[in-house]
């Protein structure tokens, strides 16, 4: 969906028409998941906090200006709600589930695959964010430069340095 049409589907939204929800849902669903994956790192938290993100989307269609980035607009809801929910995690006391199997009925998730594994253990934040837009939402990236409000030239430049550690750790890790 081009920028356009997701700016015609937040409009159309704004005018009630619940069929462009849907499709702006089905059409942005992985880059906004993708997105707040990057700062949860939990599977689950970002199902409920990209849940939120749409929730938050809907309730503020009004303040939405059309003819402005429709994807900014939506990753700036996302980014502030996982931002929240950092630190109101840092406010809460933590619980291991590790310790206390019977709480979950002996039942331990386990969602990360070997690159997201890698990802988290040798990227940044932004690298990892930038790689994740770049090859899962498989953003161009100039729309990522718009999205995380960097320059196109460091965008590049970081996404470059990703993808050589990325190499090198996961070289080491098949030795």
């Amino acid at each position: 969906m081009t920028k356009k049409e997701l700016d015609k589907c937040l409009v159309d939204i704004q005018q009630g028409n619940e069929e462009s929800f849907a499709s702006l849902y089905s059409e942005t669903r992985k880059a906004v998941f993708s997105f707040i994956y990057t700062y949860t790192n939990n599977y689950t938290k970002t199902e409920d906090l990209m849940q939120d993100t749409y929730i938050k989307v809907r309730d503020n269609i009004d303040k939405y200006e059309g003819g402005s980035n429709a994807l900014a607009w939506i990753f700036t809801i996302a980014r502030n709600i996982a931002l929240n929910d950092i630190k109101r995690d840092k406010r809460s006391v933590p619980f291991d589930f590790e310790e206390r199997p019977d709480v979950l009925g002996g039942y331990k998730e386990q969602y990360d695959t070997p690159i997201l594994d890698a990802t988290k253990k040798c990227l940044d934040d932004n690298e990892r964010r930038i790689v994740l837009l770049h090859a899962v939402s498989q953003y161009k990236h100039k729309e990522i430069a718009e999205i995380l409000d960097l320059p196109i030239g460091t965008v590049l430049w970081k996404y470059n340095k990703a993808i050589k550690k990325l190499k090198e750790y996961l070289s080491k890790e098949d030795r």
